[in-house]
């Protein structure tokens, strides 16, 4: 379901394009997954938060953003270049202030820089994420089973592809 009835203006954040996708997904068997990417493309998506939406949650950040201020404040310099987080002056009346931290990035287990966190399951029993019941983050992938048995369905000349 979408967040709001207005389209996502093209940009360089909303490389999605419902055409491209519907091209792409014509011979898709779930035409209905294929109507919900293009209407999450057309008009974003709603993350399924139920938790108290009057509320107001600030939680300071963790001490790896205190440590590193310098991380913390080019990436976000970065980020609003990017479009990706947007400056705003004044807190709505109801908001989540989550606290921001940093964790390692590692490359064959050594350390190349730092990864900006977004702590949204803090704190604990009031978060973000605590709003969002689990079946909505659960994945359920398709088996092998299921893959060989739509290769089959489509016959010969069919394309798997992962």
């Amino acid at each position: 379901m979408p967040l709001s009835n207005e389209p996502l203006l093209p940009s360089a954040v909303n490389v999605l394009r419902a055409s491209g996708i519907v091209q792409l997904l014509k011979t898709y068997p779930n035409q209905h997954f294929v109507d919900t990417l293009t209407s999450i493309a057309i008009s974003g998506a709603q993350v399924g938060f139920q938790g108290n939406p009057l509320s107001r949650t600030q939680c300071p950040n963790h001490s790896s953003a205190l440590i590193h201020p310098e991380v913390i404040s080019k990436s976000i310099q970065a980020e609003l270049r990017k479009g990706q987080v947007k400056e705003i002056s004044d807190l709505l009346l109801n908001y989540f202030c989550s606290p921001i931290g940093l964790v390692h990035k590692q490359t064959d287990g050594l350390q190349t820089g730092w990864r900006v966190i977004f702590d949204l399951s803090s704190p604990q029993g009031s978060s973000v994420n605590d709003g969002i019941p689990k079946e909505y983050g659960t994945f359920v992938y398709e088996t092998q089973n299921d893959a060989v048995r739509l290769v089959v369905q489509a016959g010969k000349g069919a394309v798997l592809m992962k």
